[in-house]
């Protein structure tokens, strides 16, 4: 994920003013000569090297590629090596930001979110990816397994999916057949 994104690290301009940050995104941080070094502290700090660099090296080009595609800014990504540059401007509907490619990328998260039951959020924070998918998604796809009324979150011992009725506590829910309090770990 830092790899996908790191190479925006040329839009801290904007904190200089407007007119530098338009002069200056989409320059030295999309490059190869940025996005290489990328892949390669990637894989240096994993245990799989190889498999992590390549990952980390697709994660940059694609997002050179969305920007391509969704901006009307051009993308150099062989800079200063040559002054070849990318655009998809002219051929897709104009504005900073290609309206077509930010729905189409919110309808793919929110497919994935109900086809596979994760979230972005799931990037950050496991904690956080299993209390925003319940909220977002159990009621659209899930019923309570005891009443059959759409489900509210699922349990948090047995993961059974449950609605606000047959909840039980706040921050970790339960179903009534696990009880309201956890039970004790083994020390």
């Amino acid at each position: 994920m830092i790899a996908g994104v790191a190479s925006d690290i040329d839009g801290v301009f904007v904190l200089l003013g407007p007119s530098l940050f338009v002069t200056y995104h989409h320059t030295f941080g999309h490059t190869l000569v940025f996005g290489i070094p990328v892949a390669i502290t990637a894989a240096v700090l994993a245990t799989d090297r190889w498999k992590t660099g390549l990952v980390a090296l697709g994660a940059f080009f694609l997002h050179l590629l969305a920007d391509i595609v969704g901006t009307d800014w051009p993308v150099m990504p062989l800079y200063p090596v040559s002054d070849l540059s990318l655009t998809a401007g002219g051929s897709l509907p104009s504005g900073p930001v290609n309206l077509a490619v930010v729905v189409f990328a919110l309808v793919a998260v929110a497919l994935i979110m109900y086809y596979r039951e994760v979230s972005p959020f799931e990037f950050l924070s496991e904690r956080l990816d299993k209390w925003i998918v319940p909220l977002y998604v159990y009621p659209l796809k899930r019923r309570c397994d005891i009443c059959g009324r759409r489900a509210a979150t699922r349990c948090g011992s047995c993961g059974r999916a449950v609605c606000s009725t047959h909840r039980t506590g706040f921050r970790r829910a339960r179903c009534p057949q696990c009880g309201t309090t956890p039970a004790a770990s083994p020390q």
